[in-house]
């Protein structure tokens, strides 16, 4: 099997929703499980940055279409961070 993934993707792009076992990549992410299956991705992306040591890095070896979405990405996450980053931890969190 060819694998036709950037180099800087580690894993595999396929994750499934623990609670019902659907392949995202198939199907939307379902409202009960788009945290579980966007966590993932999202920690993919992270290693991806944290590896090549840049956001410019990255895009460079970036095709096209993922291109544009890099610093999106990264913005997103400033947006949730300063939305969301002081309320507390809820008590018996697992990660």
């Amino acid at each position: 099997m060819l694998d036709v993934q950037p180099q800087f993707y580690k894993y595999p792009v396929s994750r499934s929703c623990g609670v019902s076992g659907i392949n995202s990549k198939q199907m939307g992410n379902m409202s009960y499980c788009r945290f579980e299956n966007t966590y993932g991705d999202l920690q993919d992306c992270y290693d991806a940055l944290s590896e090549a040591g840049s956001i410019k890095e990255v895009e460079e070896n970036a095709n096209q279409y993922e291109k544009k979405y890099i610093r999106k990405l990264v913005e997103l996450c400033k947006d949730i961070v300063d939305s969301f980053g002081d309320e507390d931890e809820e008590e018996g969190d697992d990660e």
